[in-house]
């Protein structure tokens, strides 16, 4: 049987080095903007990390299209990939 191992993206973290790198005030007013209501025009209401994600890529904290976020998937509001590498 191989060993199969979940690598999560760290979404507190990333947030905290959003909120360094833009300001408390205006991270809360992007990410609430992204985030929006809860209703069918703001399809991010329900999952706020994918929002600090999204955040962190416009900040080029991260880059969601490099291919080393290809394998991740939404797995219980966490973005995580199976490494079975390990």
């Amino acid at each position: 049987m191989v060993k199969q191992w979940v690598d999560c993206v760290d979404c507190d973290k990333i947030k905290q080095l959003c909120i360094e790198k833009m300001g408390k005030e205006r991270f809360e007013k992007r990410f609430n903007a992204i985030r929006g209501g809860p209703d069918d025009y703001f399809p991010f209401y329900n999952t706020p990390n994918m929002v600090i994600l999204i955040i962190a890529d416009e900040l080029d904290i991260i880059d969601l299209n490099s291919k080393y976020y290809d394998d991740f998937h939404w797995i219980d509001g966490d973005y995580c990939r199976i490494d079975k590498k390990r």
